[in-house]
């Protein structure tokens, strides 16, 4: 875990969908092929990977017996497993993935995203569905985040959990989809029973503020083990990729939306790491009420375009502002925010003694 210091984002992109074909197609681009390559995902990712390397991407070079080759320093050509509805007669689904490399949060890193997302979705007839994912890995170089910007992070993506929400679809806002047969591989955190939901996002806000080692943070929020959460920090582990993956966002292949999702989260985790601790409890304090020495909340809580604009990502206000899923908050029993938001804090925002609540929580996974 890396301790307070230079941020040096990084990204990288998980690409899930599937390419629409008929059956004739591929018997025409194995002829082509001599015969030579049987499965149809295998052409398909020889043919994409010929294209980018046309393009001028660095693509590691396709070995159908070892599809993923974990060289994230070029793209890599995948497959997965999605669920798609049935199809006429010589249509079928080819379901792939396609994994970029580590990036530099900059402009010419996310140019280069849509170009080869425009590159793939232009070629193909493409299909994404509630069960293909668009992933973000944010890394630090090599060097991970420090326990406060995690913090930090867990804290308003579970402060602000409804409003994040309103940029994804039901289907991904749900603890499982609406096909039962299809298991959720993305719960946010009103969804984990570690942080108390029904007592209200408050109560899980100041549980995650009394995780006191990165150990704690992450068995905090990936109860018994499990990877799969909106906001996965498990990759921040000793020996992992050292990076924080954003899993809710639908599976897509719309340049424009796969962009700007990069860009949301890579601001939302520099965000994090930047804000002193009296700006982060004055988000806070807008969201849940009163807190003592800070000002009175304003009647109505912001929306997520006005949180863009907070955690300095107001330049994507006008791609979201007509793409926003509205929908009615969740009411929980919230506690009150009375004298300080979080009992026991320091000015310095550290902790007189901690809590024996996290130890319960994790003992509880047995």
């Amino acid at each position: 875990m890396s301790t307070e210091g230079p941020l040096d984002v990084t990204f990288g992109v998980e690409l899930e969908f599937a390419i629409l074909y008929h059956s004739q197609e591929v018997k025409e681009r194995k002829r082509r092929l001599n015969g030579t390559i049987i499965r149809t995902m295998d052409i398909f990712s020889f043919d994409i990977q010929d294209q980018l390397k046309h393009a001028g991407i660095l693509v590691n070079d396709y070995n159908p017996r070892f599809p993923l080759v974990e060289n994230y320093q070029r793209w890599t050509l995948s497959e997965d497993e999605f669920k798609f509805p049935e199809l006429p007669q010589d249509v079928h689904y080819a379901p792939m993935e396609v994994i970029s490399r580590i990036l530099p949060s900059k402009q010419a890193s996310f140019a280069e995203v849509r170009k080869v997302v425009s590159l793939i979705a232009s070629r193909y007839k493409i299909k994404t569905n509630f069960t293909t994912g668009l992933h973000i890995h944010v890394g630090n170089g090599d060097r991970g985040f420090s326990l406060r910007c995690l913090r930090n992070l867990m804290q308003l993506v579970t402060a602000f959990e409804h409003e994040i929400e309103s940029l994804h679809p039901d289907s991904r806002t749900k603890d499982s989809y609406e096909d039962d047969s299809w298991p959720s591989y993305f719960s946010a955190p009103s969804q984990n029973w570690s942080l108390h939901p029904r007592e209200g996002p408050l109560r899980s806000v100041q549980i995650i503020q009394q995780a006191r080692t990165l150990d704690e943070l992450i068995e905090l929020m990936h109860p018994c083990g499990t990877k799969f959460q909106a906001y996965n920090i498990s990759g921040l582990r000793p020996d992992e990729k050292q990076t924080i993956e954003f899993r809710q966002h639908i599976g897509s292949m719309d340049p424009d939306a796969v962009v700007a999702w990069a860009q949301f989260t890579t601001g939302l985790v520099t965000f994090a790491h930047n804000v002193s601790t009296p700006r982060l409890l004055d988000l806070l304090a807008r969201q849940f009420g009163e807190a003592s020495s800070l000002p009175p909340p304003r009647s109505e809580k912001m929306d997520i375009l006005e949180f863009m604009e907070e955690i300095g990502v107001g330049h994507l206000v006008g791609f979201y502002k007509q793409r926003l899923y509205r929908r009615p908050r969740r009411r929980v029993q919230d506690l009150p925010a009375t004298m300080l938001l979080y009992p026991g804090m320091e000015e310095d925002g550290s902790w007189a003694e901690a809590s024996d609540e996290i130890v319960r929580i994790m003992q509880s996974c047995g």
